[in-house]
């Protein structure tokens, strides 16, 4: 399995990781989920993997969707990515810390490691500190490395809260 550096895993992280886990899966009771085409990422999954992306703040409503242990989350190195980490470790993913700013060609390496174990990475592709719907090269990098697919991944939501944070 692959290891993750996580220095800010706190009991906090923890305990608001678990708190936050709890009130994805209770909200997600109340979505009325339609896919489509969702048979390119069971391909994917199924065979050698692929590189998932998708934009900062599209996330939320795939997360507890699409769980796997066959997925590995990148999550910052920062606090907010810590708990990210905790949430998504509680949806059943995998997770792989690092991001732009810091432990990038760790996090891209450890990614790679995971395509080579039939693992796919699902990031952000506009990358933590934007500008939002901008790629940033890291997924196109990674997929060229290995010559796996991108399988790009969206949500809509007919209705929202948008929080203040971009993702």
């Amino acid at each position: 399995m692959l290891r993750e550096r996580d220095q800010y895993r706190s009991a906090w992280v923890v305990i608001a990781g678990a708190l936050m886990a709890a009130l994805v899966r209770m909200v997600r009771l109340t979505w009325r989920v339609r896919t489509h085409n969702e048979f390119l990422l069971r391909e994917a999954l199924d065979s050698d993997g692929a590189v998932l992306v998708f934009w900062h703040g599209e996330q939320l409503p795939m997360v507890p969707q699409h769980g796997s242990s066959r997925i590995v989350g990148m999550a910052s190195l920062s606090r907010d990515g810590s708990l990210l980490a905790e949430v998504a470790r509680r949806l059943g993913y995998g997770l792989v810390r690092g991001g732009s700013s810091r432990g990038s060609v760790s996090a891209l390496r450890e990614a790679r490691r995971a395509l080579q174990e039939g693992v796919s990475p699902a990031l952000a592709v506009d990358g933590p500190r934007g500008p939002a719907h901008e790629v940033k090269l890291g997924a196109l990098g990674l997929a060229s490395w290995t010559g796996r697919p991108i399988v790009y991944a969206v949500s809509q939501c007919s209705w929202a809260i948008r929080l203040r944070s971009w993702d």
